[in-house]
């Protein structure tokens, strides 16, 4: 049965078209060097290249995400460090050797002195947020009150109401996301943040010691200013692991980004070879799909004659 010359005509005008385009497209690939310059040219591949690129840009964002709490945590390093300086500062006011009821005055107006210094440092902030106050940012979380935090009042030895420092946030800090699935607050825990308020209120006692010119009172205050300062060490130790942690997943999160780009670069790259002998085979099915219609179309004219 001969096949009408109109439909061999539209089936070869049809393969013609197909081979120009599949020659567009290795030629653009051999052009631009990339395999994939759109997603119906192999949607599976073109969807997993999609999906490593959102990765990365999540990576991006922990990395970012990392960075800001890393700032946090080496201010709230800084600022314990800098109250155990105070607090040395202190305990080295006064020498035991050489101390005089006539300098009781003095000594406590500069141990008074660091005490502000103390409370400022204590409710300072980083990028306005405070950073001992957990997630209670309404208020400064230290403050001097005749009462603690159930109502009750503050009274000293002889039954006299007398101000004390408290500690007005609460117990845990924002977390930040850092690595998938892991999330860190950068911020000292409640019970850190009440340890300063300890060591304010154990300033306060060792500056009235001094003031009162009690040799034994002031060696017992002292001690419990230097045990108040240990506590701050221990935040100071909590708040370096918890930066360590963070720089040990932010090792991790470059790595995976830099596996990723180069699983994106090979699944969009060409591979030339491939391509190039691609290139001579469409252009020779071009070839043979003009000659196969020239043949046939001089033979259906002749067929008239």
């Amino acid at each position: 049965m001969r096949i009408a010359t109109n439909t061999f005509v539209q089936s070869t005008v049809s393969r013609l078209q197909n081979l120009e385009n599949q020659q567009q497209t290795v030629q653009n690939q051999l052009i631009s060097g990339q395999r994939i310059n759109s997603m119906e040219e192999d949607p599976t591949t073109a969807a997993r290249i999609l999906s490593d690129q959102q990765t990365q840009r999540q990576l991006i964002q922990y990395q970012e995400n990392s960075t800001q709490a890393q700032g946090i945590a080496q201010a709230g390093y800084d600022a314990l460090e800098y109250l155990q300086d105070l607090s040395e500062q202190a305990q080295s006011i006064v020498d035991f050797n050489a101390f005089e009821d006539t300098d009781s005055a003095v000594f406590s107006v500069q141990i008074d002195a660091l005490i502000e210094d103390a409370l400022r440092t204590a409710n300072g902030q980083y990028n306005g947020d405070y950073l001992f106050a957990g997630t209670d940012t309404a208020q400064e979380p230290f403050s001097l009150s005749y009462t603690d935090n159930d109502g009750n009042a503050f009274l000293n030895a002889d039954g006299d109401p007398v101000q004390r420092y408290v500690y007005n946030g609460n117990d845990s800090g924002r977390e930040i996301a850092v690595a998938d699935g892991v999330a860190i607050s950068p911020y000292t825990d409640g019970d850190t943040n009440q340890s300063i308020a300890d060591f304010l209120n154990a300033m306060l006692d060792y500056s009235d010691a001094v003031a009162a010119g009690d040799t034994a009172a002031i060696k017992d205050a002292s001690n419990v200013v230097q045990d108040a300062e240990n506590v701050l060490v221990d935040g100071m130790s909590n708040l370096s692991m918890k930066q360590f942690r963070m720089e040990t997943l932010e090792s991790s999160n470059a790595a995976k980004y830099s596996a990723l780009s180069s699983e994106v670069t090979a699944l969009r790259a060409v591979d030339l070879n491939e391509a190039t002998i691609s290139m001579l085979n469409i252009q020779n099915a071009y070839s043979a799909a003009l000659s196969t219609t020239s043949m046939v179309m001089d033979t259906t004219i002749l067929n008239y004659i």
